[in-house]
């Protein structure tokens, strides 16, 4: 109530919608900005997963030329849920390993 008067006394009976219109305003904008970081971080992270599953789908696709089909399903899972570092160690061992017990130690 004491905002609103002071208001009106200043800047006539329009003032308090002015205010309340800028202020919409940067509500609204920063809205908008909250939106598009959040789009930009959400694009990014999609890149960046996309990557890893590049790599890994890769690694998988070596140790299958290397080792024959022998690839069965918890080495599926360990590549899966490898880190990205741990990825690369295996695609830089994956050329001189001579089995995959030998490329997967860890």
């Amino acid at each position: 109530p004491a905002l609103q008067a002071f208001l009106e006394r200043v800047g006539g009976p329009d003032a308090k919608d002015i205010v309340m219109t800028a202020g919409q305003r940067l509500i609204e904008q920063g809205i908008q900005q909250g939106v598009q970081q959040g789009i930009q971080q959400g694009v990014q992270q999609g890149i960046q997963q996309g990557v890893q599953q590049g790599e890994r789908e890769l690694l998988l696709e070596l140790v299958r030329t290397r080792f024959g089909q022998q690839v069965d399903a918890g080495t599926e899972q360990r590549v899966a849920t490898a880190s990205r570092e741990q990825i690369a160690t295996w695609a830089k061992r994956v050329l001189f390993a001579s089995t995959l017990a030998e490329l997967f130690t860890d």
